[in-house]
C-alpha cells in the first residue's frame, strides 16, 4: 500500500489524479501506477526468495529475528513458512474475517508463547538471532 501511494506521489500527487485525467494527463498516472506496480513486485521477489532461502522477511532480516519450525528450532521449510504462514493466513483473512481476523491474528502475540494463529496454523515461531 505504501508503494502504491509512493508511486502516486511521484506522478504528481494523490490530490491531482482526477485534474490529470481530466486533462489528459493520464499518461502520467499509467507510469505512477507502473512504478508504484513495479516496485511492489519487486518486494513481493525479494520476500518470497528471502523466505524461501533464510525464512526470514526483509524485515525480519534487518530485526534479527527468524521463522522457525517448533519440532526442531530449524529455519521453517518454505512450504510452512509461504503456504501456511501467509498464504492460508491470507485466505482466511480475505475470505471469512476481513475486518477482525487480522486483528485477532495478531493480537495473539500477547499469549504465553507469543505466536500468532498464522504460526498455531503453520507450527512455527519466530525467534531473534541476534545472538547467534
Amino acid at each position: 500500500m505504501l508503494v502504491v501511494l509512493l508511486g502516486l506521489l511521484m506522478g504528481g500527487g494523490i490530490a491531482s489524479i482526477n485534474e490529470q485525467a481530466a486533462a489528459g494527463g493520464g499518461l502520467v498516472l499509467l507510469i505512477s501506477l507502473g512504478i508504484a506496480a513495479a516496485l511492489t513486485l519487486a518486494i513481493v521477489i525479494i520476500n518470497a526468495v528471502m523466505l524461501v532461502k533464510h525464512s526470514q522477511s526483509l524485515g525480519k532480516y534487518w530485526m534479527k529475528i527468524q521463522i522457525v519450525s517448533v519440532e526442531d528450532d530449524q529455519p521453517a521449510d518454505a512450504a510452512k513458512t509461504i503456504l501456511l504462514r501467509y498464504f492460508a493466513n491470507g485466505v482466511i483473512s480475505t475470505a471469512f474475517f476481513w475486518t477482525s481476523y487480522p486483528l485477532i491474528d495478531q493480537l495473539f502475540i500477547f499469549r504465553q508463547d507469543q505466536r500468532c494463529i498464522h504460526d498455531l496454523l503453520a507450527g512455527t515461531r519466530v525467534v531473534d538471532i541476534s545472538r547467534r
